[in-house]
């Protein structure tokens, strides 16, 4: 079972993602969700998503924590972020089905759900407020990532 609590603590969040998937959902509507997920086991050192890849797939982080990484053309890498429970990654791509723009990298063991959009779309069918709900929490993280990323720019 999810522990929901993760998802109201702001200690759990990245360094600046303070924007809360779900949070004021009830247990039912997380149930409905997580139904329509996949559990995926992450170790410290895992690449759990590539930069370039192309999987339509949104995932959200229950324990553990994570990096986004952008790599150069040169090979380095820049760290954009950190995830924690609670946070969400792969918004892109699964909104446009479009190659991922990141890399994402576990700093430690953890566990994570996967919703692939089929199974998203499945959902949407079923239950379309909760499908609505769950679009519009995605559009408030993306708007607060590129709040951030404007910050950085200037």
């Amino acid at each position: 079972m999810l522990n929901l609590s993760a998802f109201d603590n702001e200690e759990n969040f990245g360094e600046e993602d303070v924007v809360r998937f779900m949070r004021n959902r009830s247990a039912e509507d997380w149930s409905a969700l997580l139904a329509q997920t996949e559990i995926v086991q992450f170790k410290q050192g895992d690449l759990v998503l590539q930069q370039g890849e192309i999987d339509r797939a949104l995932y959200i982080v229950l324990t553990g924590e994570l990096e986004v990484v952008l790599f150069s053309t040169e090979g380095e890498d820049r760290r954009l972020s950190r995830l924690a429970a609670g946070c969400i990654f792969g918004e892109q791509s699964f909104l446009d089905g479009k190659p991922r723009s990141a890399t994402v990298r576990a700093v430690t063991n953890g566990e994570m759900r996967m919703l692939p959009w089929s199974a998203f779309e499945r959902l949407s069918d079923s239950n379309p407020h909760l499908a609505l709900g769950i679009l519009f929490d995605i559009g408030c993280v993306l708007s607060e990532r590129l709040r951030r990323m404007n910050q950085f720019i200037v």
